[in-house]
């Protein structure tokens, strides 16, 4: 019986981690040697990098919850990482600073709720999915004893 609570909190869970905001970092295009900031979004906004970006963040930050400065990339080290000065860490790894976030909106939802009705019930619709297998799941395998 725990163990099937178990199962319903984690679908729960799963429905709710949706909306964590992201941490802010840089994106590198190594093919045009350019560097910007980047910020994937939060639950009300989503950022996608364009083709031949990667991008890089502070693993202090995302570990920890603490920014340390340092980003590390395959293309070099920046210790000068700060959220609105991106172009400085840019410039530490030799690339050249282009944006303060090259991320592309792919969507937006308002604080009032408007928004696309998909990106405001996909992640609902799944979680009520889940939910209702897991309990007839339940239902079926307590039917049987």
């Amino acid at each position: 019986m725990k163990l099937k609570l178990i199962g319903l909190l984690l679908a729960l869970i799963i429905g709710l981690v949706y909306a964590a905001p992201q941490p802010w970092g840089i994106a590198v295009n190594d093919e045009t040697k350019e560097c910007a900031g980047f910020w994937a979004g939060d639950e009300f906004t989503y950022y996608t990098l364009p083709a031949g970006w990667r991008d890089y963040y502070d693993q202090s930050y995302i570990e920890e919850g603490q920014f340390s400065g340092k980003i590390v990339t395959p293309y070099g080290e920046c210790n000068s990482f700060e959220i609105g000065n991106e172009e400085a860490c840019c410039k530490e790894l030799g690339y050249s600073f282009v944006s303060s976030n090259v991320g592309i909106r792919a969507t937006t939802i308002s604080k009032s709720g408007e928004g696309s009705l998909i990106d405001l019930t996909l992640p609902f619709i799944g979680t009520v999915i889940l939910i209702a297998i897991i309990l007839s799941w339940f239902y079926l395998s307590k039917r049987k004893k």
